[in-house]
This record gives structure tokens, sequence and C-alpha cells, in this order.
């Protein structure tokens, strides 16, 4: 009788296993095949409630995109988006309003902040000073983590974005 019981715990944990890994990942077909489409490459995203912000690569250029992922129309962002600029990492708030870019323009690595109800694009200055590399921002866009290269020490500063 012990061993029936062994066997049986056996089968139901095997069984129990196997059945929550079993599970697949679900893919949002029709976003996914609008970017496959488009004639951009994508890397680096980032998500909000509604928005993906993606760092896209259109012909020799990279461009911060934003897509509507229920109606997958482009959001433009011509304040962020200077022919002299290469973003580096975004992050953006839940709700959407709230995007931070890492950009390299000319010789000089920026951390910007952009407001999409306003359209104002704000640099924010890293003290004491560093190379902002990455950005990661809280779901209410209201606390900011940022990767700095400080003569080659990395560290991570949290900023307080005021709303």
């Amino acid at each position: 009788m012990l061993n029936y019981l062994k066997q049986a715990t056996i089968f139901f944990i095997i069984l129990f296993v196997s059945s929550c890994s079993s599970k697949e990942l679900i893919p949002l077909r029709s976003v996914n095949n609008s970017l496959r489409q488009s004639s951009l490459s994508h890397n680096s995203s980032t998500l909000s409630n509604n928005l993906l912000g993606t760092i896209a690569k259109r012909e020799d250029r990279q461009i911060i995109e934003l897509i509507n992922i229920r109606n997958r129309k482009r959001l433009s962002l011509v304040e962020l988006n200077r022919s002299y600029s290469k973003p580096i990492s975004i992050s953006i708030s839940n709700d959407g309003e709230i995007l931070v870019a890492v950009v390299k323009r000319n010789e000089e690595t920026l951390l910007l902040l952009y407001r999409r109800k306003t359209g104002l694009v704000k640099r924010l200055i890293i003290s004491p000073t560093g190379t902002p590399q990455k950005v990661s921002l809280n779901s209410k866009g209201n606390i900011l983590a940022v990767q700095v290269n400080r003569s080659g020490r990395w560290d991570i500063d949290l900023i307080e974005i005021p709303r």
C-alpha cells in the first residue's frame, strides 16, 4: 500500500508540473505583424498600458517610436527625433504621458524627459556628473532609475520626477 501511495504521489506531481508548463504564450499577432511589416528594425522596447515604445532603425538612422498597441498607429515624436540624435535607451510611464530617453547628440550623451501632453523636452542634469546609459521609469512616472558611468564605475541613480 505504501509503494502504491508513493507511485500515485509521483504521478500526480508529474501531472501537475506538466500541466503548469504546458500553457502557451499567446502573441498579439496584429501588433506583431504590424511591426514586422514596417520598414523599420526594432530593438530596446518599453511598454505602457496602451503604448509600445521602441528604438527603431530606419535606413541608417535610429529613432524613438511610440506605437498605440490598440490601433497600431505610430505617434509623432519630432521633439525627440532630431536628425543629429541617436537614442540609446528609453522608458515610458504606464499612462504613456512621460517618456525618458538617453540620446547621443554630437559627442554628448544626454538624459531627456519628454511630456507627451505638452510636447516639451527637458534635459535632466545628473549630479555628480556622469554618462547616462540605461533608464527605467516606474509605472507612475515619478521615479527614474538611471545607469550612469562615472570614470569607468557604473552607478545607479534614482531621480524623482515631479508631475
